[in-house]
């Protein structure tokens, strides 16, 4: 039988671990896997989502940081590096930052998760492909890559949101308070 620590008794040790359990899980997938990108971009924003909404800003930071650096660290050891990833990645992180901000703020102000994590999806979405379509008409990533950045992104986005719930529905305790 598996002892779980109620939330509220738990120590700053124990929420230390747990986004480092959180950081593995955004790094090892990217870094492991490396595609279907359906697959990964699923579970790498059901760990932003969920992380969102359990740490402090500064505990959750490199897990928005981690799975790009994971996807650029698959490409230097297996092969296949894209140069396209180094110019992309900054816009990915900064598009992390809003999907993680956007929920966090939204909760601090009491609005439904649902209403919080759908905003945050969107906000992030439009930056990614916004930022995606400008480096394409710049010439600097093809134009497909706008396409993973825009509708793809949107679809892992909801299906991480969507992970994230369907585990809170069957452990209601991983999402209480902070």
């Amino acid at each position: 039988m598996t002892t779980v620590i109620p939330v509220a008794q738990r120590t700053d040790e124990t929420r230390t671990l747990e986004m480092l359990g959180i950081a593995s899980v955004a790094f090892l997938v990217p870094f492991l896997l490396g595609g279907p990108q359906l697959l990964v971009g699923t579970v790498v924003n059901g760990t932003l989502i969920y992380a969102a909404l359990r740490g402090r800003w500064t505990r959750v930071l490199p897990i928005v940081l981690l799975p790009s650096v994971a996807v650029l660290s698959r490409g230097v050891i297996f092969g296949g590096l894209t140069p396209f990833l180094v110019v992309l990645m900054p816009g990915i992180w900064i598009g992390n930052v809003i999907l993680v901000s956007g929920i966090q703020l939204c909760s601090c102000r009491r609005c439904p998760a649902i209403v919080a994590v759908i905003a945050a999806c969107a906000f992030k979405v439009a930056f990614l492909y916004l930022s995606a379509s400008l480096l394409a008409h710049s010439g600097l990533i093809p134009e497909a890559m706008v396409h993973a950045m825009g509708t793809m992104q949107l679809i892992t986005a909801l299906a991480g949101a969507g992970l994230v719930a369907l585990a809170s529905a069957l452990s209601p305790a991983l999402l209480q308070a902070k």
